[in-house]
């Protein structure tokens, strides 16, 4: 069963407008499953007594839905089964148009105060703990007193303080001290922190959203500023970047779900074509088939007819010249040839006339002509 696609806010017209353990029965899935998806999509659900409330005429307010953050996705796949009522209850599924200047001082309002943290891999170690000390890696390849890799040290440390703080997630690889894994609301990052080719200026690059060349994905030291000084802003940056390839993404989703539904839309008309086709071809095989059993048997009346004339003729112009049990005999064979080629007497002709009745009855049922 495809995955059921609602927005945060169709989801949200769900919940608050059918008791929980009802929605529960009629989707199939427990309500602790449904206030885990909504949990994570920032969807707020209704509290205890809710519904008690309501049944006592007692209203309360919903919880208004909060805005979407930056890279958090507005659109929830669902392994739940909707009836088509229950669907065309909900709002429109279009995404909604959010201001991104809005979401940028929100973000920035949530983020808070930046201090560029002292070098402390405890925090990294903390943030995954499976994660071995990126320090100690260091110093395991002779590079634990690189001025540069303690300068990348700094800024793994920064970036993984501030997206924990954001509510983002961020983990460093083990095998590459120079790449992180950065998700920020529900779009992940892979982000490189690295020197500039034969200099020690320092970078950091988003490896995996190469999405649109108008969006902003590499940051690197400029003339008499660092990126250690600035580092609040590029991350700000990076969230609203994350946003946009999550904007990308998403445009380009819908526009080949669209495709896809038009090409299933066109290949269901063109089965029905080829369908439509057969059938016209199927009853002009019977149709002809018909006509040609109809002029076989007017040839074969038309045979008996003159056998049975032609006995006639014998009677009367050989009666005289024939013995007649010999005549009697012929004309006993003469008769039953007649009647096996006659089409009413052999029974053809009423199998014909049924037969035609019986697939003109089942053409006109499945081509609805009149």
């Amino acid at each position: 069963m495809p995955d059921i696609v609602l927005t945060r806010a169709q989801l949200y017209q769900l919940v608050w407008s059918i008791p929980m353990q009802k929605l529960s029965s009629q989707v199939g899935v427990s309500d602790v499953a449904i206030a885990k998806t909504c949990r994570k999509a920032r969807v707020p659900v209704p509290p205890r007594g809710y519904w008690r409330k309501a049944q006592c005429g007692i209203q309360a307010s919903p919880a208004p839905l909060p805005p979407r953050g930056l890279g958090e996705n507005d659109r929830i796949a669902l392994g739940w089964a909707l009836s088509e009522d229950v669907r065309s209850s909900l709002p429109d599924g279009a995404e909604p148009t959010e201001d991104l200047s809005e979401m940028i001082g929100r973000f920035r309002k949530r983020l808070g105060k930046f201090e560029m943290p002292r070098p402390d891999p405890e925090t990294i170690r903390h943030a995954d703990p499976g994660t071995p000390d990126p320090a100690n890696r260091l110093a395991s390849r002779g590079e634990g007193d690189d001025p540069f890799e303690h300068r990348r040290l700094q800024v793994l440390n920064a970036l993984t303080s501030t997206t924990t703080k954001v509510g983002g997630t961020c983990r460093s690889n083990t095998k590459d001290p120079s790449r992180l894994s950065i998700t920020i609301g529900d779009t992940a990052l892979l982000v490189a922190i690295d020197r500039m080719p034969a200099s020690d200026r320092l970078y950091i690059a988003i490896l995996n959203q190469q999405v649109s060349p108008h969006i902003k994905l590499r940051w690197e030291d400029e003339e008499g500023t660092t990126l250690e000084q600035r580092l609040s802003e590029v991350f700000v940056e990076m969230a609203v970047s994350a946003e946009l390839c999550r904007q990308s993404i998403m445009a380009r989703s819908i526009e080949s779900s669209k495709r896809r539904a038009l090409e299933a839309e066109n290949e269901s008309l063109q089965r029905q074509e080829a369908a439509k086709l057969r059938q016209q071809q199927r009853s002009a095989a019977i149709e002809k088939a018909h006509v040609e059993a109809l002029y076989a048997d007017m040839d074969a009346s038309y045979k008996a007819a003159s056998i049975r004339g032609y006995i006639s003729t014998i009677e009367e112009d050989l009666s005289d010249e024939i013995d007649a049990d010999q005549l009697q005999v012929w004309i006993k064979w003469a008769s039953s040839l007649a009647d096996t080629i006659d089409p009413i007497r052999s029974g053809r002709a009423k199998n014909l006339v049924l037969l035609w009745s019986t697939s003109w009855a089942k053409d006109e049922l499945e081509t609805g002509d009149h």
